[in-house]
């Protein structure tokens, strides 16, 4: 149990900074550069916040859940390697994965209605959510 709680935890840490490299990446902005401060839409304990902190050169790491508002975890299925498995049901479980409706499991795969995704059939990833004023 505490393993298994541990294992997420990491996996979690690691996913924090994995896309933490690539914002630096895509602004332009290295790693030996010090930020102040990154919030994160996850509650971590001090030991993977300061983890984070100190691979992604940030001064501080903030839990915020109001962030959750603000961006959306989806899954990224890969066709190729769900096609043989799913055939013609893979353009939904896609569109449906795409729109975060999907479960996660501890073991790493994910469930998307009723079909099962196993680690490196799918990628994850945050996209900012759109907010659309309808009077706008």
């Amino acid at each position: 149990m505490l393993d298994s709680a541990l294992h997420k935890d990491m996996s979690l840490a690691q996913q924090i900074i994995r896309i933490g490299l690539a914002w630096r990446s895509t602004q332009k902005i290295r790693v030996r550069q010090p930020l102040a401060r990154m919030s994160i839409g996850v509650e971590m304990s001090d030991y993977f916040k300061q983890l984070v902190a100190d691979e992604l050169n940030v001064k501080k790491v903030v839990c915020d859940a109001t962030i959750n508002d603000v961006v959306m975890k989806i899954c990224k299925p890969d066709g190729r390697k769900i096609g043989p498995k799913y055939g013609k049901d893979v353009k939904m479980i896609m569109e449906e994965a795409k729109k975060g409706n999907f479960i996660e499991h501890d073991d790493g795969s994910v469930m998307v209605n009723r079909f099962r995704l196993e680690r490196g059939e799918f990628e994850m990833s945050y996209v900012e959510r759109c907010m659309l004023d309808a009077e706008g």
